[in-house]
C-alpha cells in the first residue's frame, strides 16, 4: 500500500470514530436536555429519525462517504443494543440521509427536505465548509441539530439556540503552529501555507 493511500485509510478511520462519537453525544443531548420523558397521553414516536446531508459525490466524497459510514455504524450499534430508552420503551433509530455533491445550494435544499419532509428529530449538519450554509434551516425550523466538521465562528458566534457543536473553534487550530515558529524563528515576517481550494 502506498503511503498516501494509507494516509487516507487513516484519515477515513479516524473520521469514522469521531462521527461516531458525534452520534452518541447527538442522541444524548436530545433525548436528555430537549425532550423530557413521556408523560400521560403523549405519544413516543415508533422510531427516532436522525438526518444529515453529506457529500457523498464531488470533491469531497472521501470526507462524506467516511462520515456517513461512521453514522451508519453509530445507529447499527444503538438498535443492536435495544435502541434509545424513552419514556419507558426502548425506540431504534433510523438515519436519513441525502447527497449534497459538495454544493452549498443542494446543501441547504436537501437540509430543508429533512425538516419539512422527513420531519426528522435531530439533524447532523453536513461537512466543513459546507455547513456554513446549514443551522439557520435548523435554526428556524426549532430542530436540534450538530455541527460536527465545521468550526467557523460566524455561526458559532451567532447564539443559535437548537445547535450544539463538537468541534474547535478554526482560530484555534494555527495559535500553537505560530507559536512553534515564533519560538523556532522571533524574527519571522512570512508564513506559507498549502491548502485545497474548495468550490464556492
Amino acid at each position: 500500500m502506498s503511503p498516501k493511500k494509507a494516509l487516507t485509510k487513516i484519515q477515513a478511520i479516524l473520521l469514522i470514530i469521531v462521527v461516531i462519537a458525534v452520534v452518541a453525544g447527538a442522541i444524548y443531548s436530545v433525548y436528555h436536555f430537549y425532550i423530557k420523558p413521556a408523560g400521560v397521553g403523549e405519544v413516543i414516536p415508533s422510531e427516532i429519525k436522525v438526518g444529515t446531508v453529506l457529500p457523498l459525490s464531488g470533491p469531497f466524497s472521501v470526507e462524506g462517504s467516511a462520515a456517513l459510514l461512521g453514522m451508519q455504524v453509530a445507529v447499527k450499534w444503538v438498535n443492536d443494543h435495544g435502541g434509545v430508552s424513552l419514556g419507558g420503551k426502548q425506540v431504534p433509530l433510523r438515519l436519513i440521509y441525502y447527497d449534497d455533491q459538495g454544493n452549498p445550494d443542494l446543501a441547504v435544499k436537501m437540509t430543508e427536505k429533512l425538516v419539512a419532509e422527513d420531519k426528522v428529530h435531530i439533524v447532523i449538519h453536513t461537512w466543513g465548509f459546507l455547513s456554513d450554509f446549514t443551522p439557520p434551516v435548523t435554526e428556524r425550523a426549532g430542530v436540534f441539530s450538530i455541527l460536527w466538521a465545521g468550526g467557523a465562528e460566524n455561526h458559532i458566534g451567532q447564539g443559535f439556540k437548537y445547535m450544539t457543536s463538537y468541534h474547535s473553534q478554526l482560530v484555534s487550530f494555527y495559535k500553537n503552529v505560530l507559536r512553534i515558529i515564533k519560538d523556532a524563528d522571533p524574527n519571522a515576517k512570512t508564513v506559507a501555507l498549502i491548502w485545497r481550494s474548495q468550490p464556492g
